[in-house]
């Protein structure tokens, strides 16, 4: 496999990783904004964007990243939601300063399930992805 397959095989992968952390981040930020003394109610704009964020992080980069890819969906989506799990964790403890010591366990529990949950929504929106690229070849 030469570095231009390589290349072509990991950039939608990466692309839907990217798109996963600024879609993880992005909810973060829009409850800091929403609660700046870090309680309250919910404001009703937040509730209802905090909601479609959420739910388009939970399939868009795996439908993304299996769109622009040339190979099976459920396996692209799969990955590019279990990837973009560690990123975010990664970006959480090394840039947030999370302390791993203190929580192993429950950092790792929750990296699992994480892992797992995202893993499996992204997966069936890579299948969901690839579907709809062969229906658009036929039809072409």
């Amino acid at each position: 496999m030469n570095a231009g397959n390589v290349a072509r095989r990991a950039g939608p992968v990466l692309l839907g990783i990217i798109v996963y952390v600024g879609l993880t981040f992005a909810v973060y930020g829009l409850q800091r904004f929403a609660f700046p003394t870090g309680r309250g109610p919910d404001p009703l704009w937040y509730s209802s964007t905090e909601v479609v964020l959420k739910a388009v992080g939970a399939v868009g980069p795996g439908f993304l990243a299996a769109w622009l890819h040339a190979h099976p969906g459920f396996r692209v989506g799969a990955i590019t939601g279990v990837l973009g799990v560690v990123a975010e964790f990664a970006i959480a403890i090394v840039g947030f300063g999370i302390p791993v010591s203190e929580f192993p366990g429950r950092i790792a529990s929750g990296l699992i399930a994480a892992g797992v949950a995202t893993g499996l929504t992204n997966g069936v929106a890579g299948m969901a992805a690839e579907a709809l690229r062969r229906r658009n070849r036929v039809a072409l």
